[in-house]
């Protein structure tokens, strides 16, 4: 039990933290990318407070919206460093930026209806001695596509 606690307080420093950053930058003057380091920062939570869920809990629902979280989490996450980049490198149209903005929101919108027709993921409980310790994501075929629309951002 103590190592879920020790894993909370982990998390929940590095939210913290990140949190801190987001807002430094946010009020930072003079800051040349600032809004697109602080869109970072800010997506950067989705995922960690998925990860969170995942790892401190033993109760099914709250690890499967662990997994959702996570997952959309970091969509957005990708979809704020790659504007990022090419903010900085000036190589993205503004159709550009639409079309990955419409891949991310199509990515997490199928995530969404996951639930429906179970076609990108599954959690199985995992036991250890006859105690569940962790519910496994199971990959479908469609979580393998979310996985190459995320890299390839």
């Amino acid at each position: 039990m103590v190592y879920i606690y020790s894993i909370v307080v982990i998390f929940i420093v590095l939210a913290i933290m990140l949190l801190a950053c987001a807002i430094w930058v946010k009020r930072a003057k003079n800051q040349k990318y600032g809004k697109e380091i602080f869109s970072f920062l800010i997506f950067s939570l989705l995922p960690l407070l998925g990860n969170l869920l995942i790892t401190a809990s033993t109760n099914y629902k709250i690890c499967l919206l662990g997994y959702y979280v996570y997952m959309i989490g970091t969509n957005f996450m990708f979809y704020s460093i790659t504007i990022f980049f090419a903010t900085v490198f000036s190589t993205m149209t503004p159709f550009s930026k639409r079309l990955v903005m419409a891949i991310v929101i199509l990515d997490s919108a199928s995530l969404l209806a996951n639930p429906i027709f179970g076609h990108v993921f599954s959690i199985i409980p995992v036991t250890l001695n006859g105690i569940r310790i962790y519910y496994a994501l199971v990959s479908h075929t469609w979580h393998y596509v979310h996985l190459v629309l995320s890299y390839l951002h």
